[in-house]
C-alpha cells in the first residue's frame, strides 16, 4: 500500500488548502484508476474535517497518520508547493524512515503514467 504525503495546512489559508486538496485528490484518483492502491490522509479526511469541524492542523492528525503509515510499505511525497516546509510531510517522511518504508517522490508536473512506470521499476527514491 502506498501512502501519499502532501502539504495541507502549513501556513495556508482556506483557498490554498482547497487547492492542495484538489491537486492530491486528482493524483490519488489517477493512481487508483491504474490499480495502484494508495491512501492519502488529505483526500480521505479533508471532507470529514470540513463537514464536522475537525481540526486541520498537523498536530491533531499526527497519531492517526502514523497509525495508518505503519501499515503501508511505501511513502510517496507528492511535491506540490509547500511540501518542503510542511510539518506534516516532514513527520511522515521521518516516520517512514523509522519504519523502513521505501520513499519516493512525485512532482505534480510529472505525468502520472510516468510516475507509475518509475514506481513499479523502483526508480524514484527520494
Amino acid at each position: 500500500m502506498l501512502y501519499i504525503a502532501s502539504p495541507y495546512s502549513s501556513g495556508a489559508d482556506s483557498e490554498l488548502m482547497l487547492k492542495r486538496y484538489l491537486d492530491v485528490r486528482r493524483f490519488t484518483a489517477q493512481l487508483l484508476m491504474n490499480r495502484v492502491w494508495c491512501y492519502s490522509p488529505i483526500v480521505h479526511c479533508h471532507e470529514l474535517a470540513a463537514k464536522f469541524t475537525l481540526p486541520k492542523d498537523a498536530e491533531y492528525w499526527r497519531s492517526y497518520n502514523e497509525h495508518v503509515l505503519k501499515r503501508c510499505d511505501t511513502l510517496v511525497v507528492h511535491k506540490q508547493d509547500g511540501w518542503d516546509t510542511s510539518e506534516g510531510v516532514r513527520f511522515e517522511i521521518d516516520c517512514a524512515k523509522a519504519n523502513g518504508l521505501q520513499i519516493f517522490s512525485h512532482y505534480p508536473s510529472t505525468p502520472v503514467v510516468t510516475f507509475i512506470e518509475d514506481y513499479k521499476s523502483k526508480d524514484l527514491q527520494l
